[in-house]
């Protein structure tokens, strides 16, 4: 039997009018039958919705399909409803998790490509927040979500990351380039006289340079951190060489002395910071019960020589005998092994295996110094790429990570 078109108008018409009649009835009471009745619509409104559908029938299988029409400097096509909502574009930054202290390993690489992504070339506040936004909003960060500061005197460069629930500020580390004083950072690296500061009420000693490199931009890291921690975000901290060492001085400051509590300090290729008591310092409880220790994620390749120094100082307390500061690193400590040589594209992670011990061959020291040889100092990223690609808990964003994995440094 073949039916008219206005007779299936008039049909679904009828069956339209009836929906929302018995879906407020189940609503009500799925017990109770309506006892009104919708009157048939008119052959207005057959019309009205005549003219408002795009429908054709399967001449093989008599199927109705309908569509709402839309019209455009194309002509008429079928179109998605009102009630049809778009799939969301999935970018690998929606899967930072604010909620994580130090134990996701997706998180750390996140981190870790944020580290060696604010490497940059641009030698003005304005080029360099545009340099990262065209390398992380297409990641899933969002652009107004990114600020930067440049500090030429102390060389200290730095940038907030708003991220979901978080916001990351990311710390540079040594570099020649994307600096109108390229001589500073290679000054602030050797400036390694262990001074004495307070921090949580006690004193300490800590790294001259990086002290004061990190106290050039403090204001403008207390006040990112600040205004995430009163809206609600967790705060993390990162950075890889020297950015690492400034990283863990403003953390710790934050957590301390600003009473605002780091969710996480993640290092990778970190010198060493202070001494003993700064390290216990980092061990006592601070705001939300935190431990700023026990958040701290510090990432070492093995061979990398930027985390074998300082190593110790003598200091001159009185004329006659020099008191001999110890150099300490800070954290759990995993060490990342590449199975196969420098640039390797296989590599172990060995999470929480404390310190170990190693000499840096001379080409290790060549390549830290200049690139000209072996160079574990910039493995971290990839390292950790390897680590989250090869794990099944994240198997079904792998293909996701890898298109977007690349950042030039």
């Amino acid at each position: 039997m073949t039916l008219s078109k206005k007779t299936l108008l008039l049909c679904l018409a009828a069956v339209l009018a009836w929906l929302p009649t018995a879906r407020a009835a189940e609503r009500i009471d799925t017990t109770k039958q309506s006892s009104a009745s919708k009157p048939v619509a008119d052959t207005a409104q057959i019309d009205t919705i005549e003219s408002s559908v795009q429908w054709s029938i399967d001449p093989r299988t008599g199927e109705v399909t309908t569509g709402s029409r839309s019209t455009g400097s194309g002509g008429t096509s079928t179109g998605t409803s009102d009630d049809e909502i778009a799939t969301p574009v999935i970018l690998p930054y929606d899967f930072f998790d604010a909620e994580d202290n130090g134990m996701s390993s997706l998180n750390s690489y996140f981190l870790s490509q944020l580290s060696m992504g604010v490497y940059s070339d641009a030698l003005s506040g304005t080029a360099f927040r545009q340099d990262l936004i065209d390398r992380f909003t297409p990641q899933g960060i969002p652009a107004d979500g990114i600020d930067v500061i440049m500090d030429a005197i102390s060389g200290s460069e730095a940038a907030a990351f708003r991220i979901g629930n978080a916001t990351v500020i990311a710390f540079r580390g040594t570099s020649a380039e994307g600096t109108l004083t390229p001589e500073r950072d290679a000054e602030v690296d050797l400036l390694d006289v262990p001074i004495k500061v307070k921090l949580n009420d006690k004193e300490c000693r800590v790294h001259q340079g990086f002290w004061e490199s990190a106290d050039a931009v403090f204001d403008w890291v207390a006040g990112h951190a600040r205004s995430a921690h009163n809206a609600g975000r967790k705060v993390f901290l990162t950075g890889h060489s020297l950015g690492a060492a400034r990283a863990t001085v403003c953390a710790a400051r934050l957590h301390y002395d600003e009473n605002i509590p780091v969710q996480s300090l993640q290092t990778f290729g970190s010198p060493k910071v202070g001494d003993v008591q700064f390290r216990s310092i980092l061990g006592d409880v601070g705001p939300d019960g935190i431990k700023l220790a026990e958040v701290t994620e510090r990432f070492v390749v093995l061979g990398d020589p930027a985390t074998t120094f300082p190593d110790k100082e003598a200091i001159w307390e009185n004329w006659k005998t020099p008191t001999i500061i110890y150099y300490e690193h800070v954290g759990n400590t995993h060490n990342i092994n590449p199975l196969t040589g420098t640039n390797s594209a296989h590599y172990e992670i060995l999470f929480d295996s404390g310190e170990i011990f190693f000499v840096p061959t001379a080409s290790q020291w060549i390549g830290f110094l200049s690139g000209a040889g072996d160079n574990e100092h910039m493995l971290y990223d990839d390292a950790l790429l390897h680590e989250v690609i090869n794990d099944p808990m994240y198997i079904e964003i792998k293909d996701l990570l890898i298109e977007y994995e690349s950042v030039e440094q």
